[in-house]
């Protein structure tokens, strides 16, 4: 999956226009633009307006051109995103005895989330590969981690950082869950 680039420069110009109290028509005399074409860009009917336009609009609503693309772009992502425990979505692997739920949207560029693995649970970079930096902090239990054929014991409150790319294995030797916190960029999601 990857990440929603589904940015709306009407939206974000009509949002403009209303804070600074201008009515549509107010807005299409100031810049000249019919005001059927100005109402139809707000709408989104019309997706790509002229740059020529938007330079008009722009200027009419006492904003930099960049700047209006930038509220556009970020109007565009999740700027706030609230979210609880149980998560937004759950990845299994039965048969490695282990669990991820994440706890950000699936189109979000990070993953963060907690990774839960049962006795004798084993999450490896075959199982599991990733292609960016990792970050695993013990929330509850205890885990060996193997990383390029070293090994560390891991517990409550530790945490390992390292590159995804290289070979590693974390498993859990004991007789409860083990969980961990896994932060990583780019996010499993979109892999």
């Amino acid at each position: 999956m990857s990440l929603r680039n589904d940015i709306s420069i009407g939206k974000t110009i009509r949002e403009l226009r209303q804070k600074r109290g201008l009515a549509q028509i107010e807005l299409s005399k100031r810049t000249g633009i019919d005001p059927r074409t100005l109402a139809a860009i707000e709408k989104g009917r019309i997706i790509t307006p002229s740059l020529s336009s938007l330079k008009q609009i722009a200027a009419s609503l006492d904003i930099p051109l960049k700047d209006l693309f930038g509220k556009a772009e970020a109007d565009g992502r999740e700027a706030f995103f609230l979210g609880n425990q149980r998560g937004e979505y759950l990845l299994e692997w039965p048969r490695q005895r282990f669990r991820i739920i994440s706890y950000l949207p699936r189109f979000s560029p990070l993953f963060a989330g907690k990774i839960v693995l049962e006795n004798r649970g084993q999450c490896d970079s075959k199982t599991l590969p990733f292609t960016g930096p990792v970050f695993i902090q013990i929330i509850f239990g205890k885990l060996t981690f193997c990383l390029e054929g070293k090994e560390y014991f891991l517990k409550e409150g530790q945490h390992v950082s390292f590159d995804g790319r290289l070979s590693y294995t974390l498993q859990n030797s004991a007789l409860r869950e083990a969980t961990a916190l896994i932060v990583t960029h780019p996010s499993l999601a979109t892999a």
